[in-house]
């Protein structure tokens, strides 16, 4: 429901720059300059964009460095929207309806829908200055010795970005999910694992999210060279890698 929510509102506002927050159990990742671990698809032909998974992680980019010394670069903030407010109504069997029918665990039918309404409230923006951290990093090498670089390159098709800007909500937010089942549906959904029986009925689900959750994200490849120099892309194309 979270992600769902959060898909939403990249879309609205930035699809082709912001990833969403993966969940809520990884949100506390999602920090300026925190590190992403950007995993390129394997079969991809030569005239397709860059497709890839992105896992935020808890370690700061200045952590996996030979110089620890804290990176230091201006951060600008803005609101996006002072009463951010959602509520879209999808089909189960429709393409947007796959995470909501894997999370409800049910056999679905046509008919059935579920409503998400999502009251954010003020969705403000914090992000860094790229040009000047840009400038930072031709000073900087990354620790190839590193035991989190060792274990990143331990799949080939792995590098890593860094966190330049945080959506996020400035107060405590609620995500109301409504799932109209139809009366053939058979379904386990916030129900108890006992519960066995057709039903038809509307089931709601509602979760708060605490003040200044991460929602979305910016994040920038790094490319790494021999000897640990780094370059950052200054389009989010999410293309970098590992030249050694």
């Amino acid at each position: 429901m979270f992600s769902e929510a959060c898909e939403q509102l990249v879309h609205e506002f930035g699809k082709n720059t912001l990833r969403c927050t993966p969940s809520l159990d990884e949100e506390n990742n999602v920090e300026i300059l925190s590190v992403v671990i950007i995993e390129k698809e394997t079969k991809l032909l030569f005239w397709t964009n860059c497709n890839c998974k992105f896992k935020p992680t808890p370690v700061k980019l200045e952590h996996i460095l030979e110089d620890e010394t804290p990176i230091n670069v201006p951060e600008t903030r803005r609101v996006l929207s002072t009463n951010y407010q959602l509520s879209e109504t999808f089909s189960l069997q429709a393409k947007a309806g796959i995470f909501f029918k894997k999370d409800l665990d049910a056999h679905i039918r046509a008919t059935d829908e579920v409503t998400l309404h999502a009251k954010f409230g003020k969705v403000v923006k914090t992000e860094v200055n790229r040009s000047q951290l840009m400038t930072q990093l031709l000073n900087r090498k990354l620790n190839l010795d590193h035991s989190f670089i060792q274990d990143v390159r331990q799949n080939a098709n792995n590098y890593i970005g860094v966190v330049t800007g945080v959506v996020y909500i400035e107060k405590e937010s609620q995500i109301n999910r409504e799932t109209s089942l139809n009366a053939n549906t058979e379904a386990s959904a916030m129900l108890p694992l006992t519960f066995s029986t057709k039903v038809n009925s509307e089931t709601n689900q509602e979760l708060s999210l605490p003040n200044n959750t991460a929602i979305a994200y910016n994040v920038n490849a790094l490319t790494v060279l021999p000897d640990g120099a780094l370059k950052m892309s200054m389009v989010m194309q999410y293309c970098g890698g590992f030249t050694v």
